[in-house]
């Protein structure tokens, strides 16, 4: 796969390109019942386009900002178990990626059931050695002319460092990290969607999702400071979002056009951004997208800046070296708008 993009959230555009295997997998099958993907492969777990919590086998959280969905497929193996007559599936998943030893072959289990035929319930969960165990329920259902859905996934064993306390920045005080692996940490994400019909070959969806996150901060200081020394994810360090989007394809005549407009808010550092896209198909699987975004409020997670103020918790001789260097070269300033276009090609 290859790619190149243009960004002008910098000073200067900058232009960067990369090659990397996508999918590699091989495929049998056992008296037509029992399926077998083994290699790298995509699998992805849950009913939410912002948010995924249930998205147990993914190696990292897809961004729905990014111009491209950079995310490889991950070395594995899979087991499928169809139950046609009931419209169920069963899923065991060994994950052999960055295993050096059989225990950090990590496993997963799903199961997909039908129901009322109009919904469907996922059942899913996950282990793997040094990280957290996952329980996760997924229900989609149609309820009128709306899609809705409740994806929501338990966690315990959390081995990440949690903060605590206050930011003194002018004593260059940090908060207390510590460990809290007994608690059960809950994730919810709801959202519905509806697709309108204007035309016999058009349609436009518009959605919204509320994501509630256990694992995230209230407190905008301690979820800032948890984001930048690594122990939080992008979108999954607050405790509380909300989040819309609009999808318009092939519009009318322009049948390698897209629209997409999507739009989310942190409400714990109320900081929110939006962005609106276009992609172009023009051959094959080649496509190039624009975009132009713009952020709101103060300071935190969606419009990012570090106050003068907490550069001097970059000489707190308490901290580790790599957080010092983390701090100090954070901006000071917002990036309130950013244009950008890319270029994807696969083979």
């Amino acid at each position: 796969r290859f790619s190149e993009q243009t960004s002008a959230k910098d000073t200067a555009a900058t232009k960067t390109s990369d090659q990397a295997l996508d999918e590699l997998w091989i495929k049998t099958d056992w008296s037509r019942a029992v399926f077998f993907t083994a290699g790298k492969q995509h699998v992805k777990w849950g009913s939410g386009r912002l948010w995924n919590p249930t998205d147990f086998t993914a190696a990292q959280s897809k961004d729905p900002f990014d111009l491209f969905d950079r995310r490889l497929g991950q070395t594995m193996v899979k087991i499928h178990v169809p139950d046609e007559k009931r419209a169920f599936n069963y899923y065991a998943i060994a994950q052999v990626g960055d295993a050096r030893r059989n225990d950090d072959i990590g496993g997963a289990l799903r199961g997909e059931f039908a129901f009322l035929g109009r919904g469907e319930l996922a059942l899913s969960l996950a282990a793997r050695r040094g990280e957290a165990e996952r329980l996760g329920v997924d229900v989609s259902s149609a309820i009128g002319p709306l899609d809705a859905f409740v994806e929501a996934a338990a966690s315990k064993r959390e081995t990440r460092t949690f903060y605590k306390g206050k930011i003194d920045t002018a004593a260059g005080a940090a908060p207390t990290g510590f460990k809290d692996e007994k608690k059960t940490f809950l994730q919810v994400n709801t959202g519905v969607n509806e697709t309108w019909k204007y035309s016999d070959d058009d349609n436009v969806t518009l959605g919204a999702e509320y994501f509630d996150n256990g694992l995230g901060y209230a407190e905008r200081s301690l979820a800032f400071y948890s984001l930048v020394t690594g122990q939080s994810r992008p979108l999954y360090v607050g405790r509380r979002y909300a989040g819309a989007y609009v999808t318009l394809p092939s519009p009318g005549a322009w049948n390698d056009t897209s629209f997409y407009l999507n739009a989310l808010k942190n409400l714990a550092d109320k900081t929110a951004q939006a962005r609106l896209a276009t992609t172009w198909t023009f051959y094959k699987q080649a496509t190039l997208e624009v975009f132009v975004s713009r952020c709101f409020g103060d300071y935190g997670e969606l419009c990012f800046r570090v106050p003068e103020s907490y550069q001097l918790l970059a000489q707190n001789p308490m901290l580790p070296p790599e957080q010092k260097q983390s701090l100090a070269a954070l901006p000071s300033r917002r990036t309130m708008a950013q244009a950008g276009a890319g270029f994807s090609m696969s083979f």
